[in-house]
């Protein structure tokens, strides 16, 4: 497996994260002599795990934007009612 980090001795591959389960997603750290996983890889969750997180951020995003919408708005219907801007 070539990978970047190696060529400068950074990373290796090999035996040291043989004891991670798919130790071929990980890579050794020399620096910190610790194994990472690879940035491409998703050894950590599951697909349902990465679902579920999709749906939830998904679900909350669509109220936060639409308040931020309306905040906005009104604030460009009648912007004499927020006096905060007058004080600067």
């Amino acid at each position: 497996m070539d990978h970047p980090l190696g060529r400068f001795g950074v990373a290796t591959f090999g035996s040291q994260c043989s004891h991670m389960s798919k130790s071929q997603s990980y890579v050794y750290i020399n620096r910190t002599q610790r194994c990472s996983l690879l940035c491409h890889e998703s050894a950590v969750f599951t697909a349902s795990e990465r679902r579920l997180a999709e749906v939830w951020m998904t679900t909350w995003s669509v109220p936060c934007f639409l308040s931020t919408l309306f905040t906005i708005v009104s604030f460009l219907i009648d912007s004499s009612r927020y006096n905060a801007f007058n004080y600067f």
